[in-house]
């Protein structure tokens, strides 16, 4: 009788060790759960708030290579937009209505020579957008601004979820 008292005692601690074990997988598998559905959520949120900040940034553009400086000559960034850039050097037909316009600093090596920092422009109309970065490709491939070569993108999300064209 005590043998077999012995042996239940010993096959009920096994029982209980195997619980244990098991109870401690549950909670392994239950953190690792949460911090997935964590990372999925973030995940989600931050292509959110990009989705946003594209949006935000519908009737952006961007103007890169022009030197500092050279709006110098004009009341305002966007005066020397609309008559340097726009009038005189893409001849443009149409009017385009500068909303705001401002240089942004960019990441520099401080080994090599500062580069011109990009020009941001908040377009009135999302039309006018369309149509200087369709114009951009043909009117500046071979016209250079005081021996410049200038380039126009759209503004968007440089993050890890970004995509090029928002709707």
């Amino acid at each position: 009788m005590l043998t077999k008292l012995n042996k239940l005692e010993e096959i009920q601690h096994g029982i209980v060790q195997d619980v244990d074990e098991l109870k401690q997988s549950l909670r392994d598998s239950q953190q690792k759960i949460e911090e997935k559905a964590d990372h999925i959520e973030t995940a989600v949120f931050m292509r959110r708030i990009e989705d946003l900040e594209n949006r935000s940034k519908h009737n952006n553009i961007v103007i890169w290579g022009v030197e500092e400086g050279s709006e110098g000559a004009y009341t305002s960034m966007e005066e020397f937009i609309s008559i340097a850039t726009f009038q005189g050097l893409m001849n443009l037909k149409r009017e385009v209505e500068v909303m705001r316009a401002h240089r942004t600093n960019i990441k520099q090596d401080a080994s090599s020579p500062p580069k011109p920092r990009p020009i941001h422009l908040y377009l009135l109309r999302y039309t006018d957008r369309v149509f200087i970065l369709k114009s951009a490709a043909s009117k500046l491939k071979d016209n250079k601004y005081k021996n410049t070569q200038l380039f126009i993108s759209d503004d968007v999300s440089r993050g890890p979820y970004a995509r090029s064209e928002q709707s």
